[in-house]
């Protein structure tokens, strides 16, 4: 991949509808996918990633270096991004957090 996205603490990923205006979101070493929405959600999960690795960065930085990320990237990682995104149990924990 172009950069290293490597993680010292699991992160849990879950598929839930969110509202209407989020595809993705992060918080603690949780990630939540809404794979109701037509978006890409290997993307939204490299977003969410770059959040969980950066999250001083501002959102407008982050969606820099998510499009520069995925642009750069080969099909073999993209696909790589997939199999590790659905690779997941399904888990529709509810978000009591929010």
């Amino acid at each position: 991949m172009v950069m290293n996205l490597k993680f010292t603490k699991k992160i849990k990923v879950h598929f839930r509808k969110l509202g209407t205006s989020l595809y993705g979101l992060q918080c603690d070493h949780d990630i939540w996918v809404d794979l109701s929405k037509n978006t890409n959600p290997a993307r939204t999960f490299l977003h969410e990633l770059l959040h969980f690795k950066y999250p001083e960065k501002s959102e407008r930085a982050i969606k820099h270096l998510e499009k520069r990320i995925w642009d750069n990237m080969s099909q073999k990682e993209r696909y790589n991004l997939f199999r590790c995104l659905f690779s997941k149990k399904w888990d529709s924990t509810p978000m009591s957090k929010f």
